[in-house]
């Protein structure tokens, strides 16, 4: 029943923490990942993150991070490497 804008206050093990005043995205965080994922998939430029408690919401903007796009190279290999012959092969 913690207020979620004191819990994040300088803490980084969330996707989001507060630092000054401001609300800011953890790019170590492993949603970090997703997030950009999708936004690459979707080709979109941006999307708001929305983190809801009974106690409090956070919504921020989140947008594309150019230096991600490596990471596609990646997820392009792994699906045609692994996935679909996994799909293939369990007949899925």
């Amino acid at each position: 029943n913690k207020v979620l804008s004191t819990e994040i206050e300088n803490d980084h093990s969330y996707i989001v923490y507060k630092e000054n005043d401001q609300i800011l995205v953890n790019k170590q965080h492993p949603y970090w990942d997703q997030i950009q994922g999708q936004l690459y998939l979707t080709n979109r430029k941006f999307c708001y993150l929305v983190i809801w408690t009974p106690m409090q919401s956070i919504i921020t903007e989140v947008e594309k991070d150019n230096e991600w796009e490596s990471n596609l190279e990646i997820l392009e290999a792994f699906f045609i490497q692994k996935y679909i012959p996994y799909l293939i092969e369990n007949n899925l």
